[in-house]
């Protein structure tokens, strides 16, 4: 059921298959990416979202059985969904205080942008939560930073090297 849902959801999204780059010349996303978390306060996020990212709420639906909400979000290339099923929780609302590296499950999301720099200097600009310096890793080929979300996921922002 949940699979028809996003599948009904993403065709239903006007943007949700829009190339190119789009944003503001600070934060240009530059290339086709997916984002979906579980999230607690799905407005709060949503906010957050359009925020530091320039999307758009495209649609907000009820999951039916009365058991949550999801909405789908959009920026030219960039697509996210965020799903708050009642009853869900952090593994530290359970008493588990390991690194989140050591819970099973997504560790982090990536959204792939022009210039990284730019990007870590508008997403700071806008009160988004730095997490850690920007770093050049050769192994991959990157220029990368990270933020976190109002809840704490994280959000690694990418740069390829030439």
């Amino acid at each position: 059921m949940r699979t028809f849902l996003i599948a009904l959801l993403i065709a239903l999204s006007p943007n949700a298959t829009a190339q190119g780059e789009v944003n503001s010349p600070e934060l240009t996303i530059a290339s086709p990416a997916f984002v979906a978390l579980s999230v607690k306060d799905l407005d709060r996020e949503i906010a957050w979202f359009n925020s530091m990212f320039g999307t758009t709420t495209q649609r907000v639906a009820d999951i039916p059985g009365g058991r949550g909400r999801v909405a789908l979000l959009s920026n030219g290339p960039l697509l996210v969904e965020l799903i708050s099923l009642n009853g869900s929780f952090t593994p530290l609302e359970k008493g588990n205080s390991s690194p989140r590296a050591l819970v099973l499950g997504p560790v982090k999301v990536g959204i792939f942008v022009s210039n990284a720099a730019d990007a870590r200097a508008a997403l700071e600009s806008a009160g988004a939560e730095l997490y850690g310096n920007l770093f050049e890793d050769p192994t991959f080929g990157v220029l990368a930073f990270q933020i976190k979300d109002p809840e704490g996921n994280i959000i690694q922002i990418f740069q390829p090297r030439d």
